[in-house]
C-alpha cells in the first residue's frame, strides 16, 4: 500500500469465517483512512455515549466501504450503508473498523494463502 492515500485508492479486505461465533467469511472493498480520518473518528471518543460512538462507528465503516460480499436470507445484496453497518455482528463490524483504520490487517485470502505459500 501506498504511504500517501490518494482520493478512490481502494483496498481488498477479508475477515475469514469465525467458528467460534459461526459466523460466515466477509470479503469487501474499502477505501483505507488517513490519519486526519482516525484522529478525527478517535477525538473525544472517551466521553462520548454508547449511542453516539456506535453511531460515528457506522458512519465511519459506511463512508469507507466501496462493497461487501454480504447477502441477506433470500440471496439479494445487502446493500452498502451506514444502517446496514448497524446490523453487523460485533466481531466482523470491530474487525472492519479496525482494518479500515488501519490497526490490523485483514485475513489472508485462500488465493493469497496459495501465492504466500508458492502454490
Amino acid at each position: 500500500m501506498p504511504a500517501f492515500i490518494d482520493d478512490g485508492f481502494t483496498l481488498d479486505g477479508t475477515i475469514e469465517a469465525n467458528e467460534a461465533h459461526e459466523l460466515e467469511s466477509v470479503r469487501f472493498q474499502y477505501r483505507p483512512a488517513t490519519a486526519r480520518e482516525v484522529t478525527v473518528w478517535l477525538q473525544g471518543r472517551e466521553s462520548l455515549s454508547g449511542d453516539v460512538k456506535g453511531d460515528r462507528d457506522c458512519d465511519f465503516i459506511a463512508r469507507h466501504l466501496v462493497s461487501w460480499s454480504l447477502a441477506k436470507r433470500d440471496g439479494s445484496s445487502v446493500p452498502v450503508s451506514k444502517e446496514c453497518v448497524g446490523k453487523l455482528h460485533w466481531y466482523v463490524h470491530q474487525r472492519m473498523m479496525n482494518i479500515i483504520a488501519g490497526f490490523e490487517q485483514g485475513d489472508p485470502s485462500a488465493p493469497d494463502m496459495a501465492k504466500a505459500l508458492g502454490n
